[in-house]
């Protein structure tokens, strides 16, 4: 008891004093090991980094590909350098022969080649991890590396080194990379590979990660539409698509008010698909469109890499008419998103929007509309220009813009953007409409990536 009244006091009182025995701590309890190769790694995330564009086959071993960093966000992976230079993508050749060589593609710490001594390259986690490993080039033949790990407040956890040669270049079968890796008890935001005083750029060729808490991803398609609606019939391709070399598992869950929606997919019924999506791949599933009456409900797609899907609707007016398709992305749940606005009556333009709460709990929203020069409407008096609507668990709520305004009920046409709010995360997808009928989809853009 007294040695909590006495932290109290200093975090009270000496707030830096506080956070110095806070990284102290950290420091003093964290247990940083080595990882000694890839087959410890049992439910990692792999990057080969063969997507990226060293890759291409009339690339040459001296050119490289400048890239921006965070061409893995999605993963809360970024890419730093020292001073003003971008991290690259080379492509680099693992076996000499006659003809095209064997190459492989890696991520190197400078386009200045030869100008890191003591400039460390730098991975920084939006998601803590527990376990990194890297496979690791372009150095000398004993060359030094270091691996170092930092926590959540840059506090240094501790380190792992390696001393051998890093190149890999043969005429006979191609040698692995030379790999480092470390886990730690402590939850790790950042990692710095370092060569020391050798002049070669850091380099990296395969990435492994498991993030410190196992980590899904959440992804929605806000409206699942199948059979017959009146005389039109209305039925949804589901597409889901991996950006990723590795394969991920999937699990997509249909609801509908509330409840799992027992949808036909591909000529069974289910509430539930369940996949191993291979990497770079696309899987597609299509609705029968014979439901009568028609329902419609949502998707909620989970998998341990982030995915992306899209829906595309085919709706035919008639038994003989030509069917008319459009398409909409799936998206994350978010609390604060604008999406463009357009109404025309004369013309018959409106834009509809889904408000998706996926969550166990009501969520208040509140909907502003907003002028093209950043201010809301004008007149005199209430705020018509502002909707509030309660949005129940687990549903999708559809409507029009033009009946959700007040203020737009009077008018005849209007271009602009609505702005989203909720108290809690809220999937939100409009669609372009021509007299009623879905044309095309309208993104809602939020502040991330």
């Amino acid at each position: 008891m007294r040695f909590q009244v006495g932290l109290m006091f200093v975090t009270k009182y000496f707030p830096g004093l506080a956070l110095l025995l806070g990284l102290l701590f950290n420091t003093a309890w964290a247990e940083v090991s080595k990882i000694d190769g890839p087959t410890e790694f049992t439910d990692a995330i792999h990057l080969p980094f063969e997507q990226l564009p060293g890759q291409m086959t009339e690339m040459v071993s001296s050119e490289a590909i400048p890239l921006v960093g965070d061409e893995y966000a999605s993963l809360g992976l970024t890419f730093l350098t020292s001073g003003l230079s971008h991290p690259v993508a080379v492509s680099v050749p693992i076996v000499l022969v006659i003809g095209p060589s064997v190459r492989d593609v890696g991520i190197k710490n400078s386009s200045d080649s030869g100008t890191s001594a003591g400039k460390a390259f730098v991975l920084r986690f939006q998601y803590p991890v527990r376990r990194i490993g890297l496979t690791v080039g372009n150095g000398a033949d004993q060359t030094v590396v270091t691996l170092k790990a930092f926590g959540v407040t840059a506090e240094y956890l501790g380190s792992v080194t390696r001393t051998g040669t890093l190149t890999p270049v043969s005429n006979g079968p191609a040698q692995p990379f030379p790999f480092i890796g470390l886990s730690s008890t402590v939850p790790i935001a950042s990692v710095t590979l370092d060569y020391g005083n050798e002049p070669s750029d850091e380099e990296i060729h395969d990435l492994y990660l498991e993030y410190f808490t196992p980590r899904t991803f959440v992804t929605y398609v806000p409206q699942v539409a199948d059979g017959f609606f009146g005389s039109a019939s209305v039925r949804t391709i589901l597409q889901i698509q991996n950006a990723f070399e590795t394969s991920t598992p999937v699990r997509v869950d249909f609801f509908q008010n509330g409840e799992p929606f027992a949808i036909n997919i591909d000529g069974q019924s289910q509430t539930r698909l369940t996949l191993d999506l291979a990497g770079l791949s696309c899987r597609r599933f299509d609705t029968g469109g014979a439901a009568s009456p028609g329902a419609v409900g949502y998707a909620r797609i989970e998998s341990t890499l982030p995915v992306k899907a899209q829906a595309l609707y085919q709706i035919r007016p008639g038994e003989n008419a030509p069917f008319q398709e459009s398409g909409f992305q799936s998206t994350p749940a978010r609390l604060h998103q604008t999406i463009p606005v357009d109404l025309d009556r004369e013309t018959g333009f409106d834009t509809a929007i889904a408000l998706l709460n996926g969550s166990e709990k009501p969520l208040v929203v509140q909907m502003a509309l907003i002028k093209p020069d950043g201010f809301p409407p004008d007149e005199p008096g209430i705020p018509d220009h502002v909707a509030f609507r309660t949005i129940p668990p687990a549903t999708n709520a559809p409507m029009f813009v033009s009946e959700l305004i007040p203020y737009l009920r009077s008018q005849q046409a209007f271009k602009g953007s609505l702005v989203v709010k909720s108290r809690g995360p809220l999937v939100v997808t409009g669609v372009r409409t021509v007299n009623g009928i879905a044309v095309s989809s309208v993104p809602a853009v939020g502040t991330d990536r």
